[in-house]
């Protein structure tokens, strides 16, 4: 099943009056700042939005935006693919005003033409529900890491000195 990928730029009027339910991917590369954390720029960002009207005609912005990322283990610094979800729920604001009287739990858009970008509006909440130390699973790194102790540190601190002085003893 191929999957459409989004315009960039879409009239979330237009949509919302048709309570359109847009699905598709937009290319992974698109998402600069994203992109920036990952090792590897190929993939595409699964997004399905719902746009709808909401009480007193506000316009409203529902989905989930979803892909596997490949970030560098933060233990063996080696790439891990990282699965990543973000919840979107955004309310379209046309001025500043109208943002000031939005409820604390909901995230505003402020409108700035007729189109709004969907990059944009999916980055932030993608970048901020990557993890805080990407890893690969619980043990995968330790076979990897391989520490060797060398004899001098296993013997203590201060056993280089006590040998340095024998020598300056027996000297």
């Amino acid at each position: 099943m191929l999957t459409p990928t989004l315009p960039e730029c879409v009239n979330p009027h237009l949509l919302a009056e048709e309570n359109v339910v847009l699905e598709g991917d937009i290319p992974l590369p698109r998402f600069t700042r994203l992109t920036d954390y990952l090792c590897e720029r190929c993939g595409a960002v699964r997004i399905t939005l719902q746009f709808h009207k909401g009480k007193h005609r506000t316009l409203l912005i529902i989905g989930k935006a979803r892909t596997t990322l490949t970030m560098q283990c933060q233990y063996c610094l080696d790439p891990v693919e990282v699965a990543v979800e973000a919840d979107l729920d955004l309310v379209y604001v046309e001025r500043d005003e109208s943002s000031a009287s939005l409820d604390e739990s909901a995230d505003g858009i402020l409108a700035e033409g007729d189109s709004i970008d969907l990059v944009a509006i999916v980055e932030d909440d993608l970048i901020l529900s990557l993890p805080m130390v990407a890893r690969h699973g619980s043990g995968d790194c330790i076979g990897k890491l391989e520490y060797h102790q060398d004899e001098a540190a296993s013997e203590g601190p201060f056993a280089e000195l006590e040998r340095l002085k024998k020598r300056l003893r027996d000297a």
